[in-house]
């Protein structure tokens, strides 16, 4: 049966919630600051997974609509967003989504955005924004100098899983969507926003980390149990934790 990719999360949904990294609270500062928002702005997160990212914006007393298309993921997000009465989680997806004309102050996507198509995304979200609103998506993305086990792990990647595309490769996606927002007539000029970060990982939580990964759970299982093995060893016969560098990238622009 095929899998689709944006939806193999919801099979590791508390294992999800449990490795994934959050994101710093000051990037929802930065966003009202540039998009102006209202205090009690309305927000709609799309793709919100387990609440990673939700937390933030209703920390800030802000109305947030979430859609999320994984009825596992946001089971999830139910639980850990419990008693918030400005939190909704909707089980759709943003393309299927009945979207009403002029509703939000603000459209955001936490690590999610690529997975909406291209010829939905822009054209959607300027829809269902009021004039003045805006966009933020953005994405964790590990540093690109490289840690201590780069070269081990390029070995392990090249035997065990070569089809998979390792950090900081990823990070094109960021330019492609970033591409993209600047050449859209629907939205303003693009402010790009960066924090960097570290953290520390066992073998063990790192394993946990990638088995969260889309194209890691679409390895087929023998495959992905060994690749997670070896990038154990390696680990473990570094002697010392595994620190990894992040960076938490956001796009902003305004409607046009």
């Amino acid at each position: 049966m095929t899998r689709e990719p944006r939806l193999v999360f919801g099979e590791v949904a508390e294992r999800y919630d449990r490795a994934r990294p959050g994101y710093p609270r000051e990037l929802v500062g930065d966003v009202a600051a540039i998009l102006d928002l209202p205090e009690q702005a309305r927000v709609l997160e799309i793709g919100s997974g387990t609440g990673k990212a939700t937390v933030l914006w209703a920390d800030a007393g802000y109305q947030v609509t979430c859609l999320e298309p994984s009825e596992e993921m946001a089971t999830v997000a139910r639980n850990n967003l419990a008693g918030r009465a400005n939190v909704v989680i909707e089980p759709a997806g943003f393309e299927d989504w009945p979207s009403p004309a002029g509703t939000f102050d603000l459209v955001t996507a936490a690590q999610a955005w690529h997975w909406v198509t291209p010829e939905t995304g822009h054209p959607k979200a300027h829809k269902v924004l009021r004039p003045g609103g805006g966009i933020a998506v953005f994405w964790n993305w590990e540093a690109e100098e490289p840690h201590a086990l780069e070269a081990a792990f390029d070995e392990v990647y090249r035997t065990y899983a070569p089809t998979v595309v390792k950090e900081p490769a990823k990070q094109r996606i960021g330019e492609l969507m970033r591409e993209r927002l600047e050449d859209s007539p629907l939205f303003g000029p693009v402010t790009v926003r960066r924090y960097p970060w570290e953290r520390v990982y066992t073998a063990t939580q790192y394993i946990d980390l990638l088995g969260t990964h889309s194209d890691h759970r679409l390895l087929p299982g023998d495959n992905r149990r060994r690749l997670h093995q070896a990038i154990a060893v390696a680990i473990e016969g570094h002697g010392v934790p595994l620190t990894i560098g992040y960076t938490t990238e956001v796009l902003i622009a305004a409607r046009a």
